[in-house]
């Protein structure tokens, strides 16, 4: 049931696929309000998120950054942006559903997922994005699981491993099909 009514939300031309997600207001207390110590983030009225929570909405959603000082007075409203509907539609066709190696779920089920994070600079542009379900989206963010954009403009993924061990071989997106199971095919 949540996932259809993400869908529905995440529609900004109901009933076409992709669109405008939910707004978010995160209030980040700034490094002077805090005296040095660890900031907590908090979401209006839910009250304090955890860090995870506060990086997976940054991701997720139309988000509102408000640093605020030790009263609580607003000092920066940050900037808000999201996926334009140009760029989703662009990702749609360059990764067709979820991009994650052996998923089949629709544009429809996808979020955009900012490679580079935009709370680190990264821009919302199609180099630098790609369309996650809700699954493959929380293992980026959770799961250990890193994706790039390869040579080739198509998204890349990393299985989670161990610190010290070799790395796996990296995993193409599910939409470069090819005739060959081979994973340098082009």
């Amino acid at each position: 049931m949540g996932q259809v009514l993400r869908t529905y939300l995440s529609q900004s031309r109901r009933p076409m696929s992709g669109g405008v997600l939910p707004h978010v207001t995160l209030i980040r207390p700034g490094v002077a309000a805090t005296g040095g110590d660890e900031a907590v983030d908090r979401l209006g009225f839910a009250g304090p998120v955890s860090a995870a929570t506060a990086e997976l909405i940054a991701c997720d959603a139309t988000l509102t950054s408000v640093i605020v000082d030790h009263s609580g007075v607003p000092l920066d409203v940050g900037r808000a942006e999201d996926c334009s509907p140009a760029i989703r539609k662009a990702l749609a066709v360059r990764d067709g559903g979820c991009a994650h190696p052996g998923c089949g779920r629709p544009v429809s089920w996808c979020d955009a997922h900012h490679i580079q994070p935009w709370s680190e600079g990264g821009e919302t542009s199609l180099d630098n994005g790609v369309l996650l379900c809700r699954l493959h989206h929380s293992l980026i963010h959770h799961g250990g699981w890193q994706v790039y954009l390869g040579r080739d403009r198509h998204p890349w993924f990393i299985p989670p491993h161990t610190p010290g061990r070799p790395e796996p071989a990296h995993l193409r997106s599910h939409a470069r099909r090819t005739m060959t199971d081979l994973p340098t095919a082009a």
